[in-house]
């Protein structure tokens, strides 16, 4: 079958692109939220219960957004609360595992 525009938006990944702001908030929002709840281990800068609590914190806000943003509400204090979480991941990409 050929490749046509509306197969393109219509597979999985497409449909992420279309409303990425809301796609990547939501994933990434749940997985810092899972870290947050099941992380072992914390970086040198943050005691354990500051690392997990700034996890969560983080992960609620991009969950919060992706919400917000799905409902057509895209510049409130949460836009502002998602942008900081996408700056703490990455200043803390090489810490982001367990």
């Amino acid at each position: 079958m050929p490749k046509t525009l509306d197969n393109v938006w219509k597979s999985s990944i497409g449909r992420d692109c279309r409303d990425l702001q809301t796609s990547l908030a939501n994933w990434l929002g749940e997985r810092l939220v899972f870290l947050g709840a099941n992380t072992q281990g914390h970086p040198p800068k943050y005691t354990f219960d500051e690392w997990t609590h700034t996890l969560t914190k983080h992960g609620e806000a991009l969950l919060n957004y992706a919400a917000k943003a799905s409902e057509g509400e895209s510049d409130t204090p949460d836009y502002r609360e998602a942008q900081n979480a996408l700056f703490f991941v990455t200043r803390n990409l090489g810490h982001l595992w367990d």
